[in-house]
């Protein structure tokens, strides 16, 4: 493979670049792309740039453009006579330059190409075909306007589903459902089979079935007959334990001749309980018990003593009996299974298909294959030649991660026999192919390397300095360094310009290998050391190193290190996340990169909390997980507090109400928004050590839900619903990894798939000796054919264990490519840590430092640390071999944070107005008015809308004084003759509070008052009582408390008799045709205020109660809509009448419910104001409805019901406040309000 010269290297055929890490491939194709513009003379939009992904084609778009930007300049200089430029062109850009003869054509073509480079065909590979099929639209078959599906996960577990029902619920024998549950078998386990498998044109499946074919059907009537010989030998069996169980117990107990190190007694016991559950079965299970083999005569046989005698019984025979016929089932219900699992696939492929073009959508892969399929049909070559015609060349970026049906596209469109008239560059690493998780196959491009009429190779490390380039070709300088023979290393050199400087105070090698040494992990020889040691130790030691360096960087070094140059290198998440915690204790800050999904995150957990309550305000327990959030930060004793704290819970129930108005009205982002601020969050997050990671997975998932929320038919509650589907799914999502919160003099935590294209001053890889090895443990593998390279799926051959071999070499050879990567994203040091930790054996590292061959655990580590010596003295000095440092104890362990340079900053004062907004107002607003409007007279008066609803969350204690004598019109001697004052009454056993309130108000809005014991529901009461938290045993007293409410007269018994003769109107007797429950209003409201209610209002109060009233709550002015809910509207007797339960707890005894008490409640929580407005609200109501409305004719008054001082023996005087305003006022006040 010669090298790659950017100047003469030719342009025409199929040309493979084979790019090592840090040897400028970016580069290359700009000054490819460069050189096909001024020597083949073509326009930007004919040369096509493919990549992988949007970042890296936004990269290659600036780079490029860059690039004939720097080559116009100096064209420009050389022409106008410039003596100099600002940069000075490289000595490639100055050679290329030079072999063009005619300047002044070179400098119309580049500058025609940056007119036109909007148009520049720069994409991914989606993108790339999407664009294809919609411009050749008629060739390739694609309908128009297709939608995009970015994640087809909902529309995969729907056909899953579909499939489940179809196949294992009708008609499917309890057997083969036992033995398909016994192996996990379930919706979950079929996805999982699917997902990554789906619309791979070049996937095989093996064994090969044909589930249409009627002669490759499982044989139904075999497998009856194999089941009814596997019962009769079982009901054999269950039949004869009983009589035997003495007997086979005794003889297994005390036989002479059997090994007690394979029948121990303790062991013998434990499967005579088994064997007694598994003979008490009615029907034959699929799973028997663990060891049930040791009853066969085979197993006995084997657990017998040499020359001894093994024990005989006619029950082993039927054990015997039970497992031949066991297995021979199993192996049928084996094949039953693999034909299912193709039946799986068959049906998903063609569901797949069918629905997505019934909805016009097509996902990425779709992209790829329609476009594949177009290509080879019937309209193939016209479509391939109009492509060609508009590309005469094409750069393949990132090669190494393409896939069979990408390189099959470009194998069409630019073939090799065509060599002359067109212009391919494939440009990638095969040492760099990590991606198999996402379908990329490196076998592909080693067949492309094959095609390629020439190959060349990038052998100039521009990235690291030379003593690092050093130590990794010493490194990876064995033979076969990455198991796959066709993956070779080629040492790369470095510039002559690298920098010899060091990062340390003493000069040390490039690269650091730091041995653990068993003792020093306290694990005896030829034991691995725990996982769960390194997991708990190896962060804190590297954490140490970190700050050893950020400390002499302080201290002298040559090239001072900031924590912005560190990266620790990991492969999970996990193992971030606990580097995290070891530099926090440190104090040194921490940024994490990840591929991570949002949706993983707590502050998932916290948003579903939140946004629940927000949905359900008036549910207690959702409200009280809210607070108890970290984003709310009630902590535990001041919820416990909000108990006694009924003001503050007030103003929680209030907040929480609005949001949810503000969500309904306005949309997410704006409720969440408003959220953000009003309570700080925010601040509260960045107090946390990971504080810039909370916020910025919090912001993060704001966009994400609102983004969401604008799909149709997707409300407030739907939207709930699909954040709590995403975080059981975590979908792999680009848009949904987890966002860098700040990399600013942070250390970068990174997982090497994320650090792949970056670079960092120094880097650790802590965890490279983990060989954990995942897929030989897939019950169903994907390999390669290593005769053709085909990519083969094994739902279940006979040949299954070798090809799960076989996938296992390829994941170990893939974690050798992921090593590499690791360590070449270093430009100055590099740390690695081996010792024999659990798994070494087939680590990546493992396979470098040792061999494959070396039993790593069974080595003794002093041989261990011969190899590691041997391979440093070869390196000459740039690779050095160190223990494992020991934790850093001294004092002064903290990284300091030089506060000087931090900025103060300070808000700027506001001087201006914001002027009042239109908005909805309602009682409740006015009275929350009260509090704001002390605090902000200029609060946003949009804060204050309200549900009406939740007035009746100031239904406590009215704040009366209880101290005092409770001495009312002499009726006390009545209350106690009667009972009240030795037996609490149940209105006062039931709890008080805003939950109460709920409640009572829920219950009697369902409630069928005048045969309420006979045609209710049963079951509401309880019902009720559970959904609100409440003890099941207040049940006998709540229909007492309802029988005294429903039967409690509202009027006083003399003035009715006086008026009709009838007896007293109660609510038992109304009938729900009598009733309108929660009358929701809205009428327009002119700019009002609280001058102006007082006005109206203090004159007919104090002339109608004969006493000096306060003024109405305080306001800002208002304008918009009054809005709000009326608990009850009832007819009788041709007038309606208003009324509006309260569960207020005025005090313990029933003098405090007398009318005069109430009198002053109703003052104290503003509730004649209330009254008023929702009388001028029903009174506009009836005139809309009744022909000859009149106001004194049919409007009957107002009812406010104080539920816990109604008593039917007492009458209207204790719990019910009664008044009928005036006509005149309440035709004033409609007037105040402004227009009907």
């Amino acid at each position: 493979m010669q090298t790659f010269d950017p100047v003469y290297s030719q342009l025409n055929g199929i040309n493979l670049i084979e790019a090592s890490a840090g040897t400028g491939k970016t580069y290359t194709i700009a000054t490819l792309v460069l050189r096909l513009l001024l020597e083949q003379h073509l326009d930007i939009q004919q040369i096509l740039v493919v990549t992988f992904t949007e970042s890296a084609t936004a990269e290659l778009r600036d780079r490029v453009r860059h690039k004939i930007v720097e080559a116009l300049a100096h064209l420009n200089a050389d022409f106008y006579g410039s003596e100099s430029i600002a940069v000075k062109p490289d000595e490639t850009l100055s050679a290329i330059l030079a072999q063009q003869k005619n300047t002044a054509l070179c400098r119309k073509r580049l500058e025609k190409a940056l007119h036109h480079f909007d148009e520049a065909a720069i994409y991914t590979i989606h993108g790339f075909c999407q664009r294809m099929l919609l411009e050749n639209a008629f060739e390739s078959g694609i309908l128009f306007g297709t939608e995009l599906l970015k994640d087809q996960t909902d529309l995969l577990e729907e056909i899953v589903l579909d499939f489940w029902r179809i196949h294992f619920y009708p008609d499917t024998d309890p057997q083969f459902l036992d033995y398909l549950m016994g192996r996990g078998y379930g919706p979950e386990k079929l996805t999982k089979f699917l997902r990554g498998k789906l619309g791979q044109a070049f996937l095989k499946r093996i064994p090969e079935l044909n589930t249409e074919s009627s002669t490759e059907l499982p044989d139904k009537d075999a497998e009856a007959d194999l089941l009814q010989a596997y019962i009769t030998a079982f009901e054999e069996m269950r039949q004869s334990w009983p009589v035997v169980e003495v007997q086979v117990m005794k003889l297994l107990l005390q036989h002479p001749d059997l090994s007690r190190n394979k029948y121990r007694i303790t062991s013998l016991q434990n499967w005579q309980v088994a064997m007694q559950q598994l003979c008490a079965l009615a029907h034959p299970p699929i799973q028997v018990f663990e060891k049930f083999a040791q009853f066969t005569n085979n197993k006995l046989q084997e657990g017998t003593k040499k020359n001894g005698q093994t024990p005989e019984h006619v029950f082993f025979d039927l054990c015997d009996s039970v497992l031949e016929t066991r297995e021979a089932l199993l192996e049928a219900y084996t094949q039953r299974e693999l034909w299912l699992k193709h039946q799986l696939f068959d049906y998903a492929e063609a569901e797949f298909k069918k629905r997505k073009h019934a909805l016009h959508q097509q996902s990425f892969d779709d992209l790829l294959q329609n476009l594949y399929f177009a290509l080879v049909g019937e309209h193939g070559a016209a479509l391939a030649e109009a492509i060609r015609k508009q590309y005469a060349a094409a750069l393949i970026d990132e090669f190494q991660d393409t896939d069979p049906l990408q390189y099959a596209i470009f194998q069409h469109l630019f073939p090799a026999d065509a060599q002359q008239a067109h212009s391919l560059f494939l440009i990638g690493d095969p040492k760099q192919a990590i991606y198999s998780f996402r379908g990329a196959d490196i076998f592909t491009y080693l067949s492309a390397a094959n095609d390629a009429h020439q190959r060349y190779t990038l052998d100039t490390n521009w990235r690291s300095k030379a003593a690092l380039i050093a130590a990794v070709n010493q490194l990876f300088g064995r033979e076969n360094p990455f198991l796959l023979e066709e993956i070779q290393f080629r040492p790369v050199n470095a510039p002559q310009s690298a920098s010899k400087k060091s990062i340390t105070k003493k000069p040390s090698a490039a690269m650091t290998l730091w041995f653990t040494e068993r003792a020093a992990a306290r694990q005896k020889d030829k034991k691995p050391i725990d996982k769960k040691w390194a997991k708990r130790f190896l962060p804190e030691r590297v954490a140490g190193e970190i700050l050893r360096l950020l400390n002499e960087s302080d201290n002298g070094a040559e090239e001072a290190v900031m924590a912005g140059d560190i990266a620790v290198l990991v492969r999970s998440n996990q193992q971030a996340i606990e580097m995290q915690a070891a530099l926090q204790q440190h104090r040194i800050p921490s940024v994490l990169y990840s591929r991570e999904s949002l949706f993983a995150s707590h502050e998932v957990v916290e948003m579903l909390h939140l946004m629940a309550a927000i949905l359900e305000p008036w549910h207690e327990r959702r409200l009280r997980t809210a607070l108890a959030t970290d984003l709310l930060g009630v902590d535990g004793n001041a919820l416990e507090a909000l108990a006694d704290q009924e003001a503050v819970w007030e103003r929680w129930l209030f907040s929480f109400q609005h949001w949810h108005e503000r969500w309904h009205q306005h949309g997410f982002i704006q409720m969440f928004r408003n959220l953000l601020q009003q309570q700080h969050i925010a601040e509260r997050l960045l107090q946390y050590p990971d504080g810039e990671r909370r916020l910025t997975n919090l912001l993060h998932l704001s966009e994400v839900l609102q983004q969401a929320s604008t799909q149709p038919q997707r409300g407030m509650h739907q939207l709930y619903q699909w954040l709590a589907q995403q975080s059981q799914q975590r979908p792999d999502d680009d848009v949904y990894q987890l966002r860098l919160e700040s990399d600013a003099a942070a250390v970068k935590l990174v997982t090497i798939h994320k650090s792949k294209g970056l670079e960092y001053p120094v880097v650790f890889v802590p965890f490279a000796w983990d060989g954990l090895l995942r897929a030989g443990k897939d019950e169903i593998c994907v390999f390669h054919d290593r005769d053709n390279a085909q990519r083969m799926l094994d739902l279940g051959s006979e040949d299954l264990q070798a090809h799960q071999n076989q996938a296992e070499h390829e994941e170990q050879a893939e974690n050798l490519r992921l090593l590499y990567v690791a360590i070449t994203r270093a430009k100055h040091h590099c740390y690695l840590v081996w010792g024999a930790f659990k798994d070494a054996q087939t680590s990546a590292l493992g396979h470098l430092l040792h061999g494959s061959d070396t039993n790593i655990i069974q080595t003794p580590d002093t041989e261990l640390r011969q190899d590691l010596d041997r391979l440093a003295a070869n390196s000459q000095g740039c690779i050095q071999v160190n223990d494992l440092p020991q934790a850093n104890v001294q004092a002064a362990s903290y990284y300091p944070v030089n506060l000087e340079q931090q900025p103060v900053l300070e808000a700027r004062p506001f001087s201006g107005k914001i002027p009042l907004p239109w908005s909805f107002a309602s009682f409740t607003a006015l009275v929350v008015a009260e509090v704001h409007t002390q605090q902000n007279n200029a609060q946003d008066n949009s804060e204050y809308q309200v549900d009406e609803r939740l007035q009746r969350t100031g239904e406590t204690s009215s704040g009366i004084a209880t101290g005092e004598t409770k001495q009312v019109d002499g009726s006390l001697s009545l209350i106690e003759e009667t009972g009240h004052g030795n037996t609490p009454h149940p209105a006062f056993l039931f709890p008080a509070g805003a939950n109460a309130g709920n409640f009572l108000h829920e219950l009697l809005e369902h409630l069928n008052f005048n045969r309420w014991q006979a045609d209710n529901d049963p079951g509401l009461f309880l019902h009720l009582l559970q959904a609100y938290g409440f003890a099941e045993e207040l049940e006998a007293a709540l229909y007492q408390w309802l029988d005294a409410i429903l039967n409690t007269p509202l009027e006083q018994a003399e003035n009715t008799a006086e008026n009709n003769g009838e007896m007293p109107l109660t609510l038992a007797q109304l009938n729900n045709q009598q009733r309108l429950n929660e009358l929701e209003f809205y009428f327009p409201l002119a700019k009002i205020n609280t001058r102006g209610l007082y006005q109206i209002l203090h004159p007919v109060w104090q002339q109608h109660w004969s006493k000096t009233f306060a003024m109405p709550p305080e306001f800002p002015p208002l304008e918009g809509f009054m809005m709000g809910f009326i608990d009850l509207v009832f007819e009788w007797q041709g007038r309606f009448y208003l009324v509006d339960y309260k569960s207020n707890r005025l005090g313990e005894d029933i003098a405090d419910y007398h009318q005069d008490r109430l009198l002053a409640a109703m003052q104290e929580k503003h509730y004649l104001l209330q009254y008023h407005i929702y009388t001028v609200a029903l009174h506009r109501y009836l005139q809309q409805r009744i022909a000859d409305y009149h106001y004194d004719t049919h409007f009957g008054g107002v009812y406010y019901l104080f539920l816990r001082g109604m008593r039917p023996d007492l009458g209207a005087d204790y719990g019910i406040f009664q008044d009928r305003p005036e006509l005149e006022l309440i035709e004033q006040l409609s007037e105040y309000f402004g227009q009907e």
